[in-house]
C-alpha cells in the first residue's frame, strides 16, 4: 500500500485523527465493515473505533449495559476477513493483542508485546541414561 499524505490510516491511530480525517478514512471502508458484521456503533465515532481496536469489543454507554459488540461474536470467516482488512488498511500496531485474540489471530504486534511463542517441550532424559 502506498503511503501518502492523504493516507491518514498510515499516520496516526484513529483517536488522534481530526473529525474530517476520520470521516475521510471511514467513507470508503464503512460498507466493508458492515458486510463483515461490525455494527455501525463500533465505527460511529473515532473514539468508539479506537476503543474497539484496543479491546476487541465495545461496551454499552449505559452503566451495566453489557457489550454493544464483541469481535468474538463474529463467524470464523468474518474474523479472518476483518483481520485481513485491518492489516491492509492500517499499521499492524492498530490491531491490539486483545483484538487479535478475539479474532483468533496472532500478529507480529502480539508477539512484540511480549506474548512469546510457546516452545516445544524439551525431551526428558531418563535417570541413569548415558549419553554417547
Amino acid at each position: 500500500m502506498k503511503k501518502g499524505r492523504d493516507d491518514v490510516s498510515q499516520l496516526r491511530a484513529p483517536a488522534r485523527l481530526s473529525d474530517p480525517e476520520w470521516r475521510r478514512w471511514l467513507k470508503p471502508h464503512r460498507l466493508k465493515l458492515h458486510q463483515l458484521g461490525v455494527p455501525a456503533a463500533v465505527y460511529a465515532s473515532r473514539r468508539a473505533w479506537g476503543y474497539f481496536l484496543d479491546h476487541g469489543e465495545l461496551p454499552s454507554p449505559t452503566p451495566g449495559g453489557g457489550l454493544v459488540f464483541s469481535a468474538s461474536s463474529l463467524t470464523a470467516h468474518e474474523k479472518t476477513e476483518l483481520h485481513r482488512l485491518l492489516l491492509a488498511l492500517a499499521p499492524a500496531a492498530w490491531v491490539s493483542s486483545m483484538l487479535a485474540a478475539r479474532l483468533g489471530q496472532r500478529t507480529e504486534t502480539t508477539l512484540a508485546e511480549g506474548d512469546a511463542r510457546p516452545e516445544a517441550p524439551k525431551p526428558r532424559r531418563r535417570r541413569g541414561a548415558t549419553t554417547r
